[in-house]
């Protein structure tokens, strides 16, 4: 009677793991299939505006203001993703750590480790967002020179 039990709960297992596993690869094909869409359709974007820019007679190159409006976007979102990902990893990673390796029994002291934790995690995650929030605003090229010709000389 066991042995009926543990191999129809096996198939059960099996069987809910079978699906499971379907049922992510097609979300998994979902997400990829609208992320290619979404790349064919900035680059149909991208071949429109150019195509508008040479109709205009405007220069098909990126101005050097705008490459290191780039680059600086970029840097700025690999430091907000580590600033809000990475710290909350490693805060969690060393409170598990210390937990296991110190051989923590007491509920106060493992309370007062999860807690920091959960702070630290919300705070790196508010700062990583508010990071990217701000330098979304770029100022134009003109307005930096302009904001610091109205302060005076300092």
């Amino acid at each position: 009677m066991e042995s009926q039990l543990n191999s129809s709960m096996f198939a059960l297992f099996l069987v809910f793991g079978i699906a499971g596993g379907i049922f992510l690869a097609l979300v998994l094909g979902l997400a990829f299939w609208m992320l290619l869409r979404h790349a064919q359709k900035g680059r149909e974007l991208l071949h429109a505006e150019r195509m508008k820019a040479l109709e205009v007679g405007q220069p098909l190159g990126f101005t050097e203001h705008e490459k290191l409006q780039e680059e600086q976007a970029h840097n700025t979102f690999w430091i907000a993703f580590w600033v809000g990902a990475g710290v909350p990893i490693a805060a969690v990673w060393a409170a598990a750590y210390s937990i296991v390796q110190g051989n923590l029994r007491e509920l106060a002291v493992t309370l007062v480790v999860w807690i920091s934790v959960a702070v630290i995690s919300v705070a790196s995650t508010i700062c990583a967002t508010l990071l990217m929030v701000k330098a979304r605003r770029v100022p134009p090229q003109n307005e930096k020179n302009s904001s610091r010709i109205a302060a005076g000389p300092s």
